[in-house]
């Protein structure tokens, strides 16, 4: 059995009773480095397997596929998280359990007292963005990079003569939160964000 337990945003406050309990139960849990710190304190007894690059998930879940495994996955494993790529990279192996967490997305928005109703999320992760859709919607949330800028985001709507309202989220539910709300055409090139989330709403 694989257990993909979303841990949220990696505050003890924000994770959900299953995921705790599941994470109690395991004898094996494999993670990110900062993911591990986050919940080590649940289970000392278990073996912990760090991963740097997401292909050694898979071959520490294959190499240990006889026993019961819990990976972490931070936020919501099935909002551009690492759910999908497990089940993929597995096939034809379907003894998944998925838990779901709580995403950065909502804890913003929950923040912001902002519905999500009718919010477009997207990701720079690795793919490349749907401008028209961004353009489109009236509320965007952006899971970001390393790459990417705040200022590259602005330019995307200030090339198309729209000036939205940005929020960025930075170390959400962590101590050092800072949460920034700023237009689009207030963005410097010089401003650095790290850890962060973008909400973008259009008037």
């Amino acid at each position: 059995m694989i257990n993909i337990v979303g841990i949220g945003l990696g505050d003890r406050e924000n994770i959900t009773l299953k995921a705790i309990d599941t994470i109690k139960n395991s004898k094996l849990i494999i993670g990110a480095k900062r993911q591990i710190q986050a919940v080590n304190y649940l289970n000392k007894d278990a073996k912990y397997i760090e991963y740097v690059k997401l292909e050694d998930i898979i071959k520490n879940i294959k190499y240990n596929i006889d026993k019961d495994i819990c990976v972490l996955a931070s936020g919501e494993p099935n909002l551009y998280g690492i759910s999908n790529y497990i089940i993929e990279n597995m096939k034809p192996y379907e003894d998944i359990n998925i838990i779901s967490g709580i995403s950065s997305v909502a804890y913003l928005f929950a923040e912001m007292k902002i519905s999500m109703n009718d919010v477009y999320i997207t990701s720079f992760h690795g793919r490349q963005i749907n401008e028209e859709m961004i353009l489109m919607s009236k509320k965007t949330a952006f899971f970001t990079d390393s790459k990417t800028s705040v200022y590259d985001i602005a330019q995307i709507y200030l090339k198309n003569n729209k000036n939205p309202k940005f929020i960025i989220g930075e170390n959400l539910s962590y101590n050092n939160e800072k949460i920034t709300i700023k237009y689009a055409n207030e963005i410097t090139k010089q401003e650095i964000y790290k850890m962060y989330i973008l909400i973008s709403i259009l008037n």
